[in-house]
């Protein structure tokens, strides 16, 4: 019995240590696109703010 827990204490801590550092990549990978995502769709907006400033201003409106 205790040869069985001993065997599957194992396996989960080996488990525990090859998947952590997939599993802690993949987050990072997640979080990095996400980010990339809201930037870019904030800098968008950000310029057709300005662009639709701009044509208000100079009389440029569509």
């Amino acid at each position: 019995m205790t040869n069985f827990l001993g065997i599957a204490l194992g396996i989960l801590l080996t488990e525990t240590i090859v998947m952590e550092p997939f599993l802690h990549a993949i987050t990072c990978i997640c979080c990095a696109i996400l980010l990339f995502n809201i930037h870019h769709t904030l800098q968008g907006i950000m310029i057709s703010e300005i662009a639709e400033m701009f044509n208000e201003r100079h009389g440029r409106g569509g």
